[in-house]
């Protein structure tokens, strides 16, 4: 059987020392209490991780989590949880989202993406669209894993002109065919290099094979398509890179070049002897020929580096928590709100990568951030990390923390009994019966 023991939420009285002052004519002077998260706030770091981690971890929006029966016993409204959980990203979580983005921006390997965002008041008339733009490390890299996520009113290329303005050394980026990306890359010149999403033109594909009426094919003319050969070959190429997927850079990079170039050659081979202007065939399948032409030299890129994604799934996988977070909670009603979502999205995601837990993490950094932005404590950045050592150990320890705590005793049922005059009548008998 499996039990539950809901969690408990309360409130805690703090009472704080009184010393007199004798030098101040025997002022009494309250001791200051340096363990609020927020000072003149009720939660604790351990509550604000709770919050934070159901809204942007559960997609559980602050306006469910108010109407929850009996959530925490006592009220408490959606506007002062979320007016907590700006203040706690703006103040406590910033730091550690901009030291994520430094490591970030030093890995050789980037995928980004981006996806619409609502944000109600964002200083301009009427309703615009904004966006969320994603930026991961490279799923193949051997250095830890960052998520960040940056909010921007529009989708210009000026969010990756101010993102990549200090940048000093040649990195990657896999994307999709967005001009921006290129003109980022021509401003870049010798730096940024752009590699191309296998994905992205495997889908065009597949759309121009559904619009094929299967009724005016037999089984063997309607594989002999060329939607279904294109196909098939991008199958291939998946199959023999995804072999790879365990080997360091390195030694990727060497059998890509024996195993996997050889099919991607075989690819364009067939994809230049497609006329992309045969009336045979659909629109989709002439923008399925044309966007693999165009995109050859990015498309292969994966071939010239190990630690370069065969696409851009990755990073789209992480753009769905943006995703889910529409149409749960919705919206951000100012430009800090979306920021401090992005702030806290970024820890959650950054962490569950590098395989640590969120709500654990975020309690760790609220804590030892609090302290050091409001009462002056010392705190190595790096500490703040998730894959740092000094935040494993505090994870160990919690986790034993949960292990010993003592479960209920297990139930015993007692044996059941017969009544002298009623037999036939218990449990007993009737289980008796039963095997008899």
């Amino acid at each position: 059987m499996i039990d539950v023991i809901p969690a408990k939420v309360y409130q805690k009285k703090v009472y704080t020392p009184v010393v007199l002052i004798r030098d101040k004519k025997g002022e009494l002077v309250t001791v200051p209490y340096e363990g609020a998260c927020l000072p003149g706030c009720k939660p604790s770091a351990a509550f604000l991780s709770m919050l934070a981690n159901d809204k942007f971890g559960m997609f559980l929006p602050l306006y469910r989590q108010e109407h929850d029966p009996g959530r925490f016993g006592f009220t408490l409204n959606r506007g002062r949880m979320c007016r907590w959980l700006n203040q706690a990203a703006h103040d406590l979580l910033k730091p550690v989202y901009e030291d994520l983005m430094v490591q970030l921006l030093k890995q050789g390997s980037i995928q980004i993406d981006e996806t619409t965002y609502l944000v109600i008041d964002d200083g301009r008339d009427g309703v615009h669209k904004s966006y969320i733009w994603v930026h991961r490390s490279s799923e193949l890299l051997e250095e830890p894993p960052v998520i960040l996520y940056i909010y921007e009113p529009t989708r210009s290329a000026q969010h990756l002109r101010d993102l990549f303005a200090e940048l000093k050394t040649k990195v990657n980026i896999t994307c999709d065919a967005y001009a921006a990306y290129f003109t980022l890359a021509s401003e870049f010149l010798g730096l940024i290099c752009l590699s191309g999403c296998l994905a992205h033109c495997r889908r065009r594909f597949v759309k121009a094979f559904l619009l094929l009426n299967p009724e005016d094919f037999s089984k063997d003319a309607l594989l002999d398509t060329d939607e279904v050969k294109a196909i098939e070959k991008i199958a291939e190429i998946y199959y023999a890179d995804e072999k790879l997927k365990n080997l360091s850079p390195k030694e990727r990079l060497l059998r890509r070049q024996t195993e996997v170039k050889p099919l991607v050659d075989d690819f364009f081979s067939f994809i230049h002897s497609c006329d992309p202007k045969n009336p045979l065939y659909s629109d989709k399948m002439k923008d399925a020929i044309s966007y693999a032409i165009n995109q050859e030299a990015q498309l292969r890129r994966f071939l010239e580096d190990g630690s370069i994604p065969i696409d851009n799934s990755s990073c789209e996988r992480a753009v769905k928590s943006v995703a889910m977070g529409r149409k749960n909670y919705l919206s951000s009603y100012s430009i800090d709100g979306a920021k401090s979502n992005c702030i806290i999205q970024t820890l959650i995601e950054t962490a569950e990568a590098n395989g640590a837990n969120p709500r654990i993490y975020l309690e760790y950094v609220l804590h030892h951030m609090s302290q050091n932005v409001y009462y002056g404590h010392p705190v190595n950045i790096e500490d703040m990390r998730p894959w740092s050592s000094a935040y494993r150990e505090y994870e160990a320890k919690e986790k034993t923390k949960q292990k010993n705590w003592t479960f209920p005793e297990d139930e015993k049922c007692p044996t059941p009994v017969k009544p002298k005059n009623l037999r036939g009548s218990t449990a007993l008998d009737q289980a008796e019966s039963q095997v008899a």
